[in-house]
């Protein structure tokens, strides 16, 4: 006879682990699923999924031990401007019967720069005044006057919204084991999952896709990695799937990039982890972040404006020519099983080099395409024209693009600024670049006939002048009455 499959649900009745033990709130998710230990091996776990975080117990540790009382106290330092709010709501107080917690962060607020406040999380003392004896009404005239503060300094003890409990690994399996390795909380906003192997080189990825590895991006010690009993690669994929959309819904902080150029305001419009191709097969994670001017990649998460400062990655928006789809492979090569259902896209920059990159899924990569269009249409707006010096014909010159009106050539020599000659875009019939003379070719046909622009960075030029041309295209469309679709 067959033997009868185990059912995870099944088992994670029979141990209790239901709304008594924890409260569901915002819960998206929850299944048994098996975590790697620290030595190698599997042990079954809850996992439970909220709008909020990933939770992840050991079955065998679930007791009746609530979780604050065993989280560690944390401080908190959120700087802002005197006369600024903190930008979070409280509920509880000694005459509430409850800790005072935060129940709400508003978006863009000191608090949620910080990134370091959670909903859920217990007040113990703000600036040295202790909340754990305060009423709510206290409490709440506390806060508020903290807005004459610079600086305010939380201590705070997570406990959550949705509460798991277990017991001290330690008086059940010896001092080797700590709770930490049967309980993790990382924060939705944090959390970052792939499948396990993904970033290693093909011959090295054997057998890994079953199991994936969820990363915090404020700390590598919160990691887990995951797979379903009996290796069910659906219920993971379902898992993977749960997770990075929980993720794509939690609202990003407001963040803004310091020094912007002049008209920009180096808001930061979208982040999202991407993952890059290697030349050696394989990839690397990078958390991508596009303003209204540039786009930068990180290796960890930009979690306040000090943070985008410093990037491994980043070229202005006009002089990265985006490219949708999967790249081209040559006859008799395959495409790794993650190009074949995620949405794919690749960069080419000026120097050449091109960056082919995984958005996570079609839907993802289409919308950043849609967004990529947008913003570029939109910096060429700001910036109405740009010039160029330039030698024509051995003579100083000066090459200016009109997002309206076309190519401009003036004089640049001391004391004459003359206009040599203006053409619109409409009558560029081809454009090409001399690399090894650093010449800028334009045609504009047999009546006008080639202009040849002598010039540093000339592929830099020719990626703005396209862009240039294209904002130029899309505003005719839309004067038109088009839709492009």
């Amino acid at each position: 006879k067959k033997k009868k499959k185990k059912d995870p649900t099944a088992e994670m009745e029979t141990a209790g682990l239901h709304s008594s033990r924890i409260r569901k709130g915002s819960e998206l998710k929850r299944g048994v699923m098996l975590v790697q230990h620290s030595d190698g091996s599997w042990v079954d776990c809850l996992m439970v999924l909220t709008a909020t975080r990933l939770c992840v117990a050991h079955l065998q540790d679930l007791r009746a031990t609530p979780l604050e009382n065993n989280t560690p106290v944390r401080t908190v330092v959120v700087r802002k401007a005197r006369d600024e709010g903190l930008g979070i709501s409280i509920a509880g107080g000694v005459d509430c019967a409850a800790d005072v917690a935060v129940s709400a962060i508003r978006e863009g607020s000191a608090v949620a720069l910080t990134r370091d406040v959670l909903v859920g999380d217990q007040i113990i003392t703000v600036n040295g005044h202790d909340l754990t004896q305060a009423t709510h009404q206290q409490a709440v005239s506390i806060l508020r006057h903290m807005r004459a503060e610079t600086e305010v300094v939380f201590r705070l003890r997570f406990q959550g919204d949705e509460r798991v409990f277990f017991d001290d690994a330690e008086t059940t399996r010896g001092k080797a084991d700590t709770p930490t390795e049967y309980f993790k909380v990382i924060p939705i906003g944090l959390c970052y999952c792939a499948y396990e192997g993904d970033h290693l080189p093909v011959s090295r990825r054997s057998g890994r896709r079953s199991s994936v590895v969820v990363r915090a991006a404020s700390d590598i010690s919160m990691s887990i990695v995951f797979k379903a009993p009996m290796d069910d690669r659906r219920l993971v994929e379902e898992w993977l799937t749960s997770i990075r959309d929980a993720r794509d819904a939690y609202p990003a902080p407001q963040l803004h990039k310091p020094d912007p150029p002049e008209g920009f305001t180096g808001l930061v419009l979208h982040m999202s982890r991407v993952h890059e191709k290697l030349a050696n097969g394989g990839w690397r994670d990078f958390f991508m972040v596009l303003t209204d001017f540039d786009v930068s990649f990180y290796s960890s998460l930009p979690a306040q404006n000090d943070d985008l400062i410093v990037s491994v990655l980043s070229y202005p928006l006009l002089a990265v020519r985006y490219i949708s789809g999967r790249r081209h492979l040559p006859p008799g090569h395959t495409y790794h099983p993650r190009e074949a259902s995620e949405g794919m896209f690749s960069l080419k920059v000026p120097d050449g080099q091109l960056h082919y990159f995984s958005a996570g899924t079609r839907a993802a990569e289409k919308e950043l395409a849609h967004l990529w269009d947008e913003r570029t249409i939109n910096c060429v707006r700001i910036l109405q024209a740009i010039s160029y010096p330039a030698f024509r014909r051995g003579e100083e010159v000066s090459f200016a693009l009109d997002w309206e009106s076309g190519f401009w050539l003036n004089n640049d020599c001391r004391g004459d600024k003359s206009l040599l000659w203006h053409h619109p875009f409409g009558k560029l019939r081809q454009s090409s670049v001399d690399v090894e003379t650093s010449t800028l070719l334009l045609d504009f046909g047999p009546e006008i006939g080639m202009e040849r622009l002598q010039m540093e960075d000339v592929q830099l030029v020719t990626f703005v002048l396209l862009a240039f041309m294209s904002a130029h295209v899309r505003d005719k469309e839309a004067k038109a009455g088009l839709v492009r679709v």
